[in-house]
């Protein structure tokens, strides 16, 4: 969501932190209360549950996949992230920055060995989006 915001209020660019290429594994909200719901019926246990969704992606390739499904013509261009840090307010951006410049991701079978089902790809799934 805080893609698609940016892409909204900074039409036609999108800049591209280190490049785009950061490394993430977008899951959607509904799978990921469907884990958190049978984590939470399985009773108490001590260990960490990692969830991701089916595909590792690159930040560029994030961005161009939400940009298709919601109709956007945008421009890409790669900023190295120590640019955007300093231009960024004190608040929740720099921390958006740092977390986009730094990969996040599990197994892309986390979910089916865990939870036994198939967490949804970002791409065909971005229709909630419009909202935002």
């Amino acid at each position: 969501t805080k893609i698609t915001r940016l892409m909204r209020v900074t039409p036609p660019v999108v800049a591209l932190p280190a490049g785009g290429r950061t490394v993430l594994q977008p899951i959607a909200v509904d799978d990921v209360v469907h884990c958190i719901t049978d984590v939470l019926a399985s009773g108490p246990h001590r260990r960490i549950v990692e969830i991701g969704g089916p595909d590792h992606l690159t930040y560029e390739q994030v961005a161009r996949t939400v940009a298709a499904e919601l109709g956007l013509r945008r421009i890409f261009v790669s900023v190295p992230a120590t640019a955007l840090r300093m231009m960024a307010k004190p608040t929740g951006t720099r921390d958006a920055l740092n977390l986009v410049s730094s990969h996040s991701v599990t197994s892309v079978s986390s979910v089916v060995e865990g939870f036994g089902f198939h967490p949804r790809s970002l791409a065909g799934n971005c229709g909630y989006l419009e909202e935002y």
